[in-house]
C-alpha cells in the first residue's frame, strides 16, 4: 500500500506505477472471480426491456453508457446533453422503480434501451449484477461507460477529441480501464436557496458550483487506487470510497470484483491516466434525498452515508458548506492544471 497525494503534484508520472510483482499476481489472480455469466445469473435476477422487443445491436462506433437510475428525472435532460455532446453514444439504462417520471421520460428518446427489473438495487448486489448482465448481452470486447444518473464523466481531450476517438487512443496504448474518482460539487451560501431541477437546459454545476481543493487522503493497494475526503468527509464526516472506473473495455476476464469500486482484472486499474466524475446530491433538498434513502435501505452498509448526511442537516438553518479551500468547477483544463485529472504523457505545471 502507497500513499500518494491529491490533487496530484507536478509529477511526470503516476504515482500509482505497479511493480511488476504485483502485476504478476494480478495477472494470475484474474481467473478468480469471474462476472455471473460464466455460472449463469444469481437468485433469478431478470431485466425486462421496456424500450422494444428485443435490444438493439451496438455499431462498432457507438460507446455504450450503461447508468443505473432511481427518481432521478430532474437529471436526465442535462444527463442526456452532456453524454451525447462527448460523440456517439448509446444509452442503456436500469430503472430501479422509479415513482416519478424517469420512464416515461427515457422512454421517449430514441437512443435509449431501458430496463427494469425484478429485484431492487441492492438485491443486484448494488447494481454490479445489472451491469454485467448488460455487458454480456450487448457484447465482449467493446468499451463501456458505467455511471450513475447523477455522475458526468469528463476527462483530458473532451474539449477536442470525441469520446469514441478517445477510447481508440487508449486501445492503441493499451489501456483498458481509465480510473476517475467522484468530485462532490455543491453550491455557495444557503443551502436552501439552491433548488436544481433541470428546467431550461440548466446544467447541474450552473447551481452546485464548487468542490473541495484539498482534504482528500488517497493510497494505492494492490488491488485499486483508493481516494477518500471531499465535501462529504468534510462537512458530513461521511468517508466513503470516491474513485471508480467508469470507463472500461470489457473483456471476458472482466467483472466487478467484490464491489464497484475494486473491478477486476486488478492489473487493469492502474492506468496512466485519469478521468473525473463530477457528482452532483447536494442541493436544497438534501435532507429530503437523505430521508429517502436511509427509508428505502437500498445502498451500501443501511444507508451509511445518507444517514451521517441526515444527522448533520436534519435540525441545521441557513447550511453553508463553503469554506477557504472551496473552488469552483471552471472546466476540464483547471481540472488537469490543479491535478484532479490526470493527462496521457504530459507534466502538470
Amino acid at each position: 500500500m502507497t500513499q500518494f497525494t491529491f490533487p496530484l503534484n507536478g509529477n511526470s508520472q503516476p504515482p500509482w506505477q505497479l511493480g511488476s510483482a504485483a502485476k504478476a499476481v494480478n495477472f494470475a489472480k484474474r481467473s478468480l472471480q469471474r462476472p455471473w455469466s460464466m455460472f449463469g445469473v444469481p437468485n433469478g435476477i431478470e431485466l425486462d426491456l421496456r424500450s422494444g422487443v428485443a435490444p438493439r445491436k451496438l455499431t462498432n462506433d457507438e460507446l455504450a453508457v450503461v447508468f443505473v437510475t432511481h427518481n432521478n428525472m430532474r437529471f436526465i435532460p442535462s444527463f442526456l446533453a452532456h453524454y451525447r455532446s462527448l460523440g456517439k453514444v448509446r444509452f442503456i439504462c436500469v430503472d430501479d422503480q422509479s415513482t416519478d417520471q424517469t420512464v416515461e421520460l427515457l422512454l421517449s428518446q430514441p437512443d435509449v434501451d431501458i430496463y427494469s427489473s425484478n429485484v431492487r438495487f441492492k438485491d443486484a448486489s448494488r447494481g454490479k449484477i445489472w451491469r454485467e448482465m448488460l455487458f454480456a448481452y450487448y457484447g465482449h470486447g467493446r468499451w463501456y461507460l458505467s455511471i450513475d444518473s447523477d455522475e458526468y464523466f469528463v476527462y483530458e481531450t473532451m474539449a477536442s477529441e470525441s469520446i469514441n476517438d478517445y477510447t481508440r487512443r487508449l486501445d492503441s496504448t493499451h489501456v483498458r480501464r481509465v480510473p476517475a474518482p467522484m468530485l462532490d460539487l455543491y453550491p455557495l451560501g444557503d443551502l436552501s436557496r439552491a433548488a436544481f431541477t433541470g428546467a431550461d437546459g440548466v446544467m447541474p454545476w450552473h447551481v452546485a458550483t464548487h468542490f473541495d481543493a484539498d482534504g482528500y487522503k488517497a493510497q494505492a493497494m494492490s488491488s485499486a487506487l483508493s481516494i477518500y475526503g471531499g465535501v462529504r468527509a468534510r462537512a458530513f464526516n461521511a468517508w466513503g470510497e470516491l474513485m471508480k472506473y467508469p470507463l472500461t473495455r470489457w473483456d471476458g476476464y472482466c467483472s466487478m470484483g467484490r464491489t464497484i469500486h475494486r473491478p477486476r482484472p486488478a492489473y487493469y486499474n492502474f492506468a496512466p491516466v485519469m478521468g473525473a466524475l463530477l457528482h452532483f446530491k447536494i442541493f436544497s433538498d438534501i435532507k429530503e434525498m437523505a430521508i429517502h434513502a436511509v427509508a428505502e435501505g437500498q445502498h451500501y452498509r443501511d444507508a451509511k452515508i445518507y444517514r451521517a448526511v441526515l444527522n448533520k442537516v436534519e435540525n441545521a438553518n441557513n447550511l453553508d458548506l463553503s469554506y477557504s479551500g472551496s473552488i469552483p468547477y471552471r472546466g476540464i483544463q483547471d481540472l488537469i492544471d490543479r491535478g484532479f485529472v490526470l493527462a496521457q504523457n504530459s507534466r502538470r505545471g
